[in-house]
């Protein structure tokens, strides 16, 4: 799953939960006239655990999968933003909700409080606030690791009471699959 990706999963469950205008957050990036409108901001995405190593390809090519957890970032914005907010988290335990986020193969932990960032714009007030979600999904990678073709090695036989040795040399070519 790519960060765009799971920006529009995450924005897509957030116009379900509050039927709010939704942007992803990108610094100078053009705000919607409507108010209240939401803002999406993937803080950070962090490993979880340790990633499993799958099947190794014919051709040598790794396939891992991992556990991931996005800390994401709600914002809101104009009047009725807090109580839009709210409405965001709510949609946290909304079955109809949840099951937008469920066919993404994304979870979601409870979220925590709504915050009031309510400020002054210019000479009136703007009712702001933002909310804190974090999600867990898997992603998946691979790793051209090669295959092994040629095996080599040198090295001294003893016998258990450790007298007498042989030197001995080994190679093998690996056939082809």
């Amino acid at each position: 799953m790519t960060r765009v990706d799971l920006e529009n999963d995450i924005a897509a469950w957030l116009v379900a939960a509050t039927t709010k205008k939704v942007i992803i957050w990108w610094p100078g990036k053009p705000r919607p006239v409507e108010r209240p409108y939401f803002t999406v901001r993937i803080a950070s995405v962090l490993p979880f655990g340790i990633d499993e190593s799958l099947e190794l390809s014919a051709v040598g090519v790794q396939r891992f999968k991992g556990t991931r957890i996005a800390t994401v970032d709600l914002g809101a914005y104009g009047s009725g933003s807090l109580d839009a907010l709210e409405l965001a988290r709510q949609g946290a335990y909304k079955e109809t909700c949840r099951d937008l986020l469920t066919d993404q193969c994304i979870s979601i932990f409870p979220p925590g409080q709504v915050n009031d960032l309510t400020k002054m714009l210019e000479t009136d007030p703007e009712e702001r606030g933002n909310l804190e979600v974090r999600f867990a999904f898997a992603e998946e990678y691979y790793d051209d690791v090669g295959l092994i073709e040629h095996v080599t090695g040198t090295g001294k036989l003893y016998l258990p009471d450790g007298s007498n040795h042989a030197d001995f040399n080994y190679k093998a070519d690996i056939p082809d699959a």
